[in-house]
């Protein structure tokens, strides 16, 4: 995954999007110094936070530990972590249930250490359901508005990265 995103680096683009830390590791050993790279599977073990703390990438948060994890480690070293919030709105496999607000609005409120930068659903079957398609994202959208009300614009979207890069 992490080569074939390497490739598009040289095409101008600036955001890319991996599965593992380490593909994050490998991203910035090809090339990707200022690129945006966002780590798509949320976790909480020390590891995989180190590595994505290494690669200076952007995590997913998808459950409440893994966020008290990654804001804990972030903590311990004196530095910011960007997050994106991620909403299981139907695919099952990982992220905030909808109905977790208060444990959404947790890592606006109380973990100084994140910088939520954004939030996304993943469609379970995005081109051969347009019905669920739609219902997914309405579902992600009344939450995104739930918390974007409650939260008062989400606070930290202004917030400056603070990173240690190797």
């Amino acid at each position: 995954m992490a080569l074939a995103c390497g490739r598009y680096i040289p095409c101008g683009v600036r955001k890319l999007a991996v599965t593992e830390p380490e593909d994050a590791l490998t991203l910035r050993e090809l090339g990707a110094e200022d690129e945006e790279i966002l780590v798509l599977r949320s976790t909480a073990c020390t590891e995989d936070i180190e590595k994505i703390f290494a690669a200076c990438a952007t995590a997913t948060v998808g459950s409440y530990d893994a966020a008290v994890a990654l804001n804990g480690m972030a903590e311990n070293k004196g530095m910011t972590c960007d997050v994106h919030i991620k909403i299981d709105t139907g695919m099952g496999r990982y992220g905030f249930e909808p109905s977790e607000t208060e444990r959404i609005l947790s890592v606006f409120s109380y973990m100084s250490n994140l910088n939520v930068t954004g939030m996304y659903t993943h469609f379970s079957c995005a081109y051969l359901n347009p019905t669920k398609t739609k219902a997914q994202h309405e579902t992600f959208l009344k939450v995104a508005e739930t918390i974007r009300s409650i939260s008062h614009g989400m606070r930290c979207l202004n917030r400056s990265k603070v990173v240690e890069r190797r």
